[in-house]
């Protein structure tokens, strides 16, 4: 055995063997890690593992991530793991289990104007009869140039009591970047000011999509994430 398989057996072996004080610990610090970070990369929370834990075991991974999940789901919360179709690439993210909760943070973050504007991008996207393998883009001007569909009261209903006035160019422009930093639309890489479909969005807006007219080679293309 080489030496660095030595070391990787030792340090799955020493994980293996920490004391339940010690596993409790390691446990709380990754869902806090998680939660706090919403959604990353698997292979970041590999990594993250990794660096609370020092074993590389998937077998180990895969159990942690199981004790998390059955502990958050006494918070309406759930532990979810996506092949995200842009860059077919897994992902793992803290989930509200409810639709409430999904428009809850929403409104926490949005106002509704930024909300309606949201809601209109993401439901462009979804029903793009040109779709291939279930993914569609929007250029950030047509983006801009939707009309909002979403009503006062769906606005209302996510956290705010008005609806304010409508989003200028530029600020939808602004509300585009943010949407993508924020994981609910996707930046599509070599074409600025393009955007897809975001990781958050087919986490925690697939009541929303579910419901809507999808194309039917989307929805059977999205049948096997969703």
């Amino acid at each position: 055995m080489s030496k660095t398989a030595r070391c990787r057996s030792n340090a799955e072996a020493s994980s293996s063997t920490a004391s339940p004080g010690m596993q409790y610990l390691q446990k709380a610090t990754f869902a806090q890690a998680l939660m706090e970070r919403t959604w990353m990369k698997e292979q970041e929370a590999k990594q993250l593992f990794l660096q609370i834990t020092g074993t590389r075991s998937d077998h180990a991974y895969m159990a942690m991530v199981a004790s998390v999940d059955a502990d958050l789901m006494g918070f309406s919360f759930k532990l979810t793991r996506l092949l995200f179709p842009l860059d077919r690439t897994w992902y793992l993210a803290v989930v509200n289990k409810t639709s409430d909760e999904a428009a809850k943070t929403l409104g926490s973050h949005f106002t509704p104007a930024q909300i309606a504007f949201l809601k209109s991008v993401v439901e462009a996207i979804a029903l793009d009869p040109d779709a291939e393998g279930g993914i569609a883009t929007i250029g950030s001007m047509d983006a801009n140039n939707l009309a909002s569909t979403f009503s006062q009261t769906q606005a209302t209903q996510c956290g705010s009591q008005a609806a304010g006035p409508r989003l200028t160019m530029t600020q939808k422009e602004k509300a585009l970047e943010e949407f993508a930093e924020d994981g609910w639309l996707a930046a599509v890489p070599g074409r600025p000011g393009t955007y897809s479909l975001g990781v958050r969005s087919f986490l925690e807006l697939k009541d929303f999509l579910h419901g809507l007219e999808l194309p039917a080679d989307t929805r059977q293309a999205w049948e096997r994430f969703l």
